[in-house]
């Protein structure tokens, strides 16, 4: 799975969302909307603006007797503490007009892109089906297996590597493993290829290697289910996969130096695109292909001729106990419900947001600007650097 604006600071992601076409007509609206209640630009609000003289939860907060509040009622409440000078105390709520509106535009407008993609990967993992398929198929084994029969092992071979330069690789397969008593605890375990290194003879050369190959194969790893709650899921979040295996990244070394290395990438992820072979239960074997791209150490890697990244094709696969592959369905079924769930929220707070304040006409307004055609919208990412983009 991934995520949008993965990697991105949180500035710049916020001002990839303000220089949006989508944003600006949004905050247009809303601008001409405060303008005919009489806030003109640069002017402050108050407590008694009118879009919150109908919130009974905020009127409680404003009373002469009341306490100021520490947490926010409903997500209104919580916009208005971000923006407010007088932050907890809404007694003495003052609110510039210019910052609130680029607030909850900013708001709306992530909430609108996460419902989006929320929904695509509903739609794309048949959400509703697929957990109810999964869920069943978990309570089936759990019934059939009271206890493990066996450890679950993971074989890990290079299938195809890319242009490397000329020479002897050794390859590290990292492995980052949780503690299945103690979930709070990883550790860090290497598995080097049985063959210990690879000759590349041609660095022109594409190697795939054939399905009866062994010096391509990795030290075998064994593993086990991982207890789990939802808290847990929600605190640790992608590095839960319903095993103790939490997330991998391959090393690669070129004439015993260093050469480079892959970003982590977890086991749930790998899973979770793979749900169609781990309900698959007729075989203990699941085999998942995953590309990972080395990225070389060098500052400087024109310098010797090399690129700057790498392909590498890698197998994995597993051999899994019923209660381990049992597990992992628990897991990936609390994620799609989570997925619908996160759908359902973004839907309610926008909804609240929107027209339980500021009436169906606004709310209406916007939503018509936010349901632009995709082409449109596509728009937006189109940037005026030069010299190559430096945001995308």
């Amino acid at each position: 799975m991934i995520k949008e604006d993965e990697g991105l600071p949180h500035d710049q992601g916020r001002l990839n969302i303000r220089t949006s076409q989508v944003f600006l007509d949004m905050k247009a609206t809303f601008e001409q909307h405060f303008e005919k209640k009489g806030y003109s630009e640069g002017s402050s609000f108050f407590k008694q603006v009118w879009f919150l003289e109908k919130d009974k939860d905020f009127l409680n907060m404003i009373r002469p007797s009341a306490t100021p509040q520490g947490q926010a009622s409903n997500s209104m409440h919580e916009l208005l503490r971000e923006v407010s000078d007088g932050r907890d105390d809404f007694k003495n709520l003052r609110c510039e007009r210019d910052k609130f509106i680029d607030k909850i535009c900013e708001k709306v407008y992530e909430l609108h892109k996460q419902q989006i993609k929320s929904e695509k990967e509903i739609e794309y993992f048949n959400a509703n089906k697929t957990s109810q398929l999964l869920k069943a198929s978990y309570e089936n084994i759990t019934k059939t297996h009271a206890e493990a029969v066996s450890l679950s092992t993971l074989q890990v071979r290079i299938k195809k590597l890319d242009k490397f330069p000329e020479g002897k690789l050794s390859f590290d397969f990292h492995l980052l493993e949780i503690n299945p008593n103690d979930i709070t605890i990883t550790k860090s375990v290497n598995r080097s290829l049985r063959n210990k290194y690879i000759e590349v003879k041609d660095g022109s050369e594409v190697i795939i290697f054939n399905p009866n190959e062994t010096k391509n194969i990795f030290e075998p790893i064994t593993f086990t289910l991982l207890g789990f709650t939802e808290k847990d899921v929600a605190e640790k979040k992608y590095d839960l996969s319903g095993t103790n295996l939490a997330s991998f990244n391959l090393v690669v070394n070129r004439n015993e130096t260093s050469f480079g290395m892959s970003h982590p990438e977890t086991f749930f992820e790998n899973f979770f695109t793979s749900i169609d072979r781990l309900m698959d239960t007729k075989s203990e074997k699941v085999t998942i292909f995953t590309s990972v791209e080395i990225h070389t150490l060098d500052n400087n890697p024109r310098k010797y001729n090399y690129k700057s990244s790498y392909n590498i094709g890698l197998e994995l696969e597993f051999r899994l106990d019923p209660l381990t592959r049992a597990s992992i369905f628990n897991r990936i079924w609390l994620e799609l419900d989570n997925l619908c769930r996160e759908n359902m929220l973004c839907s309610k707070t926008k909804r609240e947001l929107l027209e339980n304040y500021f009436g169906e006409t606004l709310s209406s307004q916007i939503e018509t600007i936010l349901k632009r055609k995709p082409e449109e919208e596509a728009n937006d990412n189109n940037c005026q650097c030069q010299d190559g983009c430096t945001i995308y």
